[in-house]
């Protein structure tokens, strides 16, 4: 059975989040896909917990082991970490949706906040396998 829908949406990112929330609760006993769609508010269904589950476990931020028949999920990322890679995630989809990328890109820097320079420098001498949170090379 699906849930009923809420009557506002969520914000972007908002249910990988809520997600989050939960397995983060469960500490290191971790949760199921069911554990996660019944204790997120408001509920999700089955098939969209356990794919916001995976989709956070393939951005590095949700670990994985079997138990029995089951499969458990549990997290040492914090909140921060999970907003970083939603908005990037959208960010690399708007991106690969550009004619010109170069000059999105452009558009993208020339609109930061004075302060954000700092960040973007360092966040570009950290190569992408090192993730979020890494520290930048070259120090």
């Amino acid at each position: 059975m699906v849930p009923p829908r809420s009557a506002a949406p969520r914000a972007p990112g908002g249910l990988e989040l809520a997600v989050h929330a939960v397995v983060a609760a469960a500490g290191a006993h971790g949760v199921t896909g069911g554990e996660v769609a019944a204790a997120t508010v408001p509920a999700v269904s089955h098939s969209t917990a356990v794919t916001t589950l995976r989709r956070l476990e393939s951005r590095g931020l949700l670990g994985r082991r079997r138990v029995g028949r089951m499969i458990r999920y549990t997290t040492d990322a914090d909140s921060a970490a999970v907003t970083a890679t939603a908005t990037a995630h959208r960010l690399h989809r708007l991106l690969a949706a550009a004619p010109d990328r170069a000059r999105t890109l452009a558009a993208f820097i020339t609109g930061l906040a004075p302060g954000d320079g700092p960040g973007l420098r360092a966040a570009v001498r950290v190569s992408p396998e090192q993730g979020p949170g890494a520290t930048p090379r070259n120090r």
